[in-house]
């Protein structure tokens, strides 16, 4: 099994960055592919128990990274709805260098406990993520 050197991600919101403004008017997309109504530009944006810290250490704990031969690093990026209730769920490999990682990357996902959900003029939505992982190998 390699070793991973680092394990680095951003959080992207439906494509979108998130500064904390109160929106007026949510707006609503539906994604087509799974046929699910979700918020862009949340007024709060859902979090993972314990923050961005957490998810980090999360994911470091959770993925285990198959023998693949490489050196160097690669990026996957993985998209995922953040339900009402906090619920994950419709998670999908956006792009991957290596689909063995990104397999990984899919199941440490499906195991994340509840997040707090994202809010749109009080009420919960749901909202679209992106990570892209960062992943370095030795």
């Amino acid at each position: 099994m390699n070793q991973l050197a680092s394990l680095v991600f951003i959080v992207f919101l439906g494509g979108y960055s998130v500064f904390g403004q109160q929106n007026t008017d949510c707006i609503l997309m539906t994604d087509s592919i799974f046929d699910i109504e979700y918020t862009i530009l949340p007024d709060v944006v859902p979090e993972y128990p314990g923050g961005i810290k957490e998810m980090n250490s999360f994911l470091l704990s959770n993925i285990e990274y198959p023998e693949t031969g490489m050196c160097g690093m690669g990026m996957i990026y993985i998209s995922f709805f953040v339900l009402k209730d906090g619920t994950i769920t419709h998670i999908k490999v956006e792009k991957s260098f290596d689909d063995a990682i990104a397999q990984e990357g899919v199941k440490a996902i499906k195991k994340m406990p509840k997040w707090s959900p994202g809010k749109c003029n009080g009420n919960a939505v749901n909202v679209k993520y992106t990570i892209p992982i960062n992943i370095h190998f030795r």
